[in-house]
């Protein structure tokens, strides 16, 4: 028997995913993701066409490509834009970071209070 509920009594409105304002420009490519799935879904359960699995991950792939490829667009408009607060002065000519501090500063922290250890240390050898 079917029920007018899918998914085991699921209510049929919407749910609301919140997106921090720093990747507000993921949500459309996230939108449509997920309006995609839901069609191919409704398509499927209607029992109108049998489901193309291969299909179905070709077109899940390329839309999740879009949702990446829009983070790494607002993290470059981020980066153009100067608003990083803990960027180097504009009097240096180059600063060098090591992996963990351009990951800090990537997401808008100071890279210079890490706290890390140190890139070479020595090691005691036991015996």
């Amino acid at each position: 028997m079917q029920t007018k509920r899918p998914g085991r009594g699921a209510v049929e409105d919407p749910i609301l995913i919140a997106v921090p304002a720093a990747c507000k420009s993921m949500a459309s490519s996230i939108e449509t993701l997920c309006a995609a799935v839901a069609a191919r879904f409704a398509s499927g359960a209607a029992g109108r066409e049998a489901v193309d699995y291969a299909l179905a991950e070709i077109m899940v792939a390329e839309l999740t490509a879009a949702v990446e490829r829009d983070a790494h667009a607002g993290r470059d408009r981020r980066l153009s834009s100067g608003r990083f607060r803990h960027w180097a002065a504009s009097g240096d000519a180059a600063a060098a970071l090591q992996a963990h501090e351009l990951q800090v500063l990537l997401r808008g922290g100071d890279p210079t209070r890490t706290a890390a250890a140190p890139e070479w240390r020595p090691v005691s050898a036991s015996a």
